[in-house]
């Protein structure tokens, strides 16, 4: 079985490097013709592919029968730095090891064909002699990723936010349906023109990552699929009305419309991914506010204005509710407590 070590990098030298181990592993040289490597006849037949799309963006297409067993070993970065999705469409199973400790089959009967990675997380996988393997995976960096997604920002009820906001190891796989296979069906059989390879295939892989967003946004407890580009809007939504928590709410009609939504799609979809209603978490937020500049002293009528609210009677039910104590007993408490930390 030839084994080749490769690392998880989405630039130009990727190919040079794969061809370089390939002549290695074999003992016969493997060329390079325009964005693929030219195999020994003995060896392969077939397209392996390596498109440099955007700095920090690349893609491998494989559709490729190996005439003897192949081992692919991705050695760890020290940095989390690079990711990889990956997608199995050969009609075998490939056996994954992760790790050196346990393993798994990415493919059983079209199941969890689709692999996502991290650099730091080692990965290798085989297929004997004779397999014919189809795979296409995405190269990016974790700053495309914060560049174009903004991924620091996924919210916390959402699956592995913590993983991607933290940039810790990730790996975790989804199944294959039909809008992934036919879009990958696509990028296989269907080469683009030489001369808008790249703009083709980033607008390809946008296409890809939001199917795969919105399949692993999917929240069974509300029973709807979250799908990527209504998050973002929502998220930046969210951001923006952060970012000035003394302005009044925007009416729920009106931010839904912002949102490209109706009010009762906006409802469902912002409750799933924040777990509140919109009322309640933006309330929440704006007491948390006005508890902070309560706690530096500021009169209950300025804190109540800071944070948007003109009635004060308002404010103190929507903060008592949120507390269970009043802003006046809140400040008499906070006062007490820092007197106390300052004698100890």
């Amino acid at each position: 079985m030839i084994e080749i070590d490769y690392t998880l990098t989405p630039d130009a030298g990727f190919l040079e490097r794969i061809a370089s181990q390939f002549s290695k592993a074999y003992g016969e040289e493997v060329c390079i013709r325009n964005n693929g490597l030219v195999f020994p006849p003995a060896l392969a037949t077939g397209k392996y592919e390596f498109y440099s799309i955007d700095p920090g963006l690349g893609m491998l297409i494989v559709d490729c029968q190996f005439h003897r067993g192949i081992k692919f070993k991705r050695q760890p970065a020290r940095i989390n730095y690079f990711h990889a999705l990956s997608f199995n469409l050969s009609t075998i199973s490939l056996l994954v090891n992760r790790q050196g400790k346990t393993s798994v089959h990415i493919g059983d009967s079209w199941k969890k064909k689709i692999l996502y990675s991290t650099s730091e997380k080692d990965l290798e996988w085989s297929a004997p002699a004779g397999s014919s393997i189809k795979m296409v995976v995405i190269y990016l960096t974790r700053a495309w990723l914060q560049k174009h997604y903004r991924i620091e920002n996924i919210p916390d009820r959402l699956p592995y936010s913590k993983e991607f906001s933290m940039d810790l190891p990730l790996q975790f796989s989804l199944d294959l349906d039909l809008e992934f296979l036919l879009i990958l069906q696509d990028i296989i059989h269907n080469p683009a023109p030489r001369y808008m390879s790249k703009l083709y295939y980033e607008g390809t892989i946008r296409r890809l990552i939001a199917v795969a967003a919105s399949r692993l946004a999917y929240h069974p407890e509300a029973e709807l699929k979250l799908h990527y580009s209504d998050v973002v809007k929502i998220v930046n939504a969210v951001a923006q009305i952060e970012n000035v928590p003394e302005l009044q709410l925007p009416a729920l009609d009106d931010l839904a419309q912002q949102c490209l939504m109706g009010r009762s799609k906006f409802e469902k979809l912002f409750k799933a991914i924040y777990g509140k209603s919109y009322l309640d978490f933006f309330h929440g937020q704006k007491m948390k506010k006005a508890a902070a500049l309560l706690q530096k002293e500021w009169g209950i009528s300025e804190s109540a204005a800071a944070v948007g609210f003109n009635d004060l009677n308002h404010f103190t039910k929507v903060f008592k509710n949120f507390f269970k104590i009043t802003p006046k007993l809140y400040q008499l408490k906070t006062k007490k407590q820092t007197g106390k930390n300052d004698r100890d």
